[in-house]
C-alpha cells in the first residue's frame, strides 16, 4: 500500500480511485494508515471502505482512534 499515493488522491478529492485502492489492499496496512491521520481524514477514508472491510480495520485501530 502506497501511503504517498493515497495521500495525494486525499488531497486531490479524488475518493473514486481512493475507494478502489483502499478495496484491495490489507486491512492491517490501512488500519496502521488511519492512526497517522487527523481525525477527521480517518473518519472520511474509514467511510469509504466496504462494510465488511471496516469491521475488520476497526480491529487495528488505535484504542483512542476506535473511541
Amino acid at each position: 500500500m502506497d501511503f504517498t499515493t493515497i495521500t495525494n488522491l486525499l488531497a486531490e478529492k479524488n475518493y473514486y480511485q481512493l475507494k478502489a485502492i483502499l478495496a484491495s489492499s490489507q486491512v492491517a496496512d490501512i488500519g496502521e494508515f488511519l492512526n497517522m491521520l487527523d481525525a477527521t481524514t480517518a473518519l472520511l477514508v474509514f467511510r469509504l471502505l466496504p462494510k465488511d472491510m471496516a469491521a475488520d480495520v476497526f480491529s487495528y485501530l488505535s484504542p483512542s482512534r476506535q473511541s
